[in-house]
């Protein structure tokens, strides 16, 4: 499951006009996804 999120994030970033901010979201993502899967889901997104 977590390498279909990858390619998903990954295929985005390259296809979209403004990459920098797809590849800002998609480590923001990343990171809230391990957090979650490291603390069970009990942690707040980091905005």
């Amino acid at each position: 499951m977590k390498w279909v999120i990858e390619s998903f994030l990954m295929a985005v970033t390259r296809r979209s006009k403004k990459w920098r901010l797809c590849n800002s979201l998609a480590t923001i993502t990343r990171r809230t996804l391990l957090a979650i899967t490291k603390d069970g889901g009990n942690v707040p997104p980091p905005l």
